[in-house]
């Protein structure tokens, strides 16, 4: 496993989280990630840490409410987006 940091366009926002260097990127099809023709690495929930902004962060769901997406307050943009497990 390997450590990434990232964050939102105008910094106010950084994570870091653990992947293996080997990964798929996956597309999804949903209305959204269509739109914006968005591309998703899949990390385990435990693998993944806001490390400033927490409080900045709102979350939106849709359609089946299975996914969680989180955005910017001040920014609608997305930043990560969490599906539940079946």
């Amino acid at each position: 496993m390997k450590e990434y940091f990232g964050g939102c366009h105008c910094g106010e926002i950084k994570f870091k989280f653990c992947s293996n260097e080997a990964v798929e990127i996956w597309k999804c099809n949903c209305s959204i990630c269509e739109m914006l023709d968005y591309e998703h690495l899949f990390i385990g929930h435990d693998d993944f840490k806001i490390i400033k902004g927490n409080e900045l962060i709102t979350e939106y769901s849709f359609g089946t409410k299975k996914a969680k997406h989180f955005f910017l307050l001040k920014i609608v943009d997305a930043l990560i987006s969490s599906a539940a497990k079946e």
